[in-house]
């Protein structure tokens, strides 16, 4: 491995992100073959980083084989033999640190408040009480703000959007808790039927999800494969923690800026939320009128919280 040309405070950039853009970022051609030219900083960075997320140690040979110029295909192997964990079910760390939070006991509290947007997550953290709180940003980029409210524990994380990201947040802020763990998500949505834009929705009859079919849309689909998109029953939510949701919304939002019934979860935002586009072939012009002729009292649309009442369900009872 070549040292490439560039400033020293450059070489002194302490930051995860910085040694991964690194190592993407510097190439030169030797032989016909692309070689990867870090800076020594920026090889012992990318080193402490494997380093803690491994479970194997470095060995003389691995040491000598760093020494050499290699391949861009052989270096991405030689980080993923080094991030091995030893649980593939559930992969932790050797400091008990879960895989896509970053995150480990002691820095999620019991009760969780999760938004999809990161800015939100920021504004909402200044709440804390005297705006003191733990902050950590995951290397696949959920942030989490861990303090008191009222003198009680509470995070509040950024999940991204769709099921898929509200799967690590819950999976993995259980994994590394105990007891019972309360999680409310406060997101954006789209409205239904009489949804005033600005107002506040509460999911008071549950949350259903509408899930693309793609057995509907081959060639030969004969209709047997059922409908392009399945619409499930309304999962419940918990009924104490939705009720005083509901009050506590009631107490701060004007009636008329409150709304209260069914929330849609989509498995994206364009296709399953009825939005029409007409570069690809969706056929979902009727499934807003699905939606409310199965759930009268559907308000808003969005697409994440249903799989959070899902895993919850599915938690024996130690989420709510």
């Amino acid at each position: 491995l070549r040292q490439v040309p560039g400033s020293r405070r450059a070489q002194r950039k302490s930051t995860r992100r910085r040694a991964l853009g690194d190592l993407h970022g510097h190439t030169r051609r030797n032989s016909g073959a692309t070689s990867l030219a870090l800076p020594p900083a920026t090889m012992l960075r990318l080193a402490a980083v494997c380093a803690r997320r491994a479970t194997v140690a470095a060995t003389p040979a691995i040491a000598a084989a760093a020494r050499r110029p290699v391949s861009r295909p052989v270096a991405a192997a030689a980080v993923r033999a080094m991030t091995v964990y030893l649980d593939p079910n559930f992969p932790k760390t050797l400091d008990g640190r879960v895989h896509h939070l970053d995150l480990k006991y002691g820095e999620v509290a019991n009760r969780v408040l999760t938004v999809g947007d990161p800015a939100r997550a920021k504004r909402i953290s200044a709440q804390l009480d005297d705006g003191e709180f733990w902050f950590h940003e995951s290397w696949r980029g959920f942030p989490t703000y861990t303090g008191r409210y009222n003198g009680v524990p509470v995070t509040i994380m950024a999940s991204g959007m769709g099921y898929p990201n509200v799967d690590f947040v819950v999976r993995e802020c259980r994994a590394v808790t105990t007891g019972p763990l309360a999680v409310i998500r406060f997101g954006s949505s789209g409205g239904l039927q009489d949804t005033k834009p600005g107002a506040m929705v509460v999911a008071t009859d549950g949350c259903v999800s509408i899930i693309r079919n793609p057995d509907a849309f081959f060639d030969d689909a004969d209709g047997s494969e059922g409908p392009a998109y399945h619409i499930t029953r309304a999962i419940p939510g918990d009924a104490e923690l939705t009720e005083l949701l509901k009050q506590r919304v009631l107490q701060h939002v004007p009636a008329e800026d409150a709304a209260f019934g069914v929330n849609c979860s989509g498995c994206s935002f364009y296709s399953s939320q009825g939005r029409i586009d007409a570069q690809f072939d969706d056929r979902n012009t009727g499934v807003l009128d699905e939606i409310e002729r199965r759930h009268p009292t559907a308000r808003c649309m969005e697409m994440e919280t249903s799989h959070l009442f899902d895993l919850a369900r599915c938690s024996g009872g130690s989420i709510r």
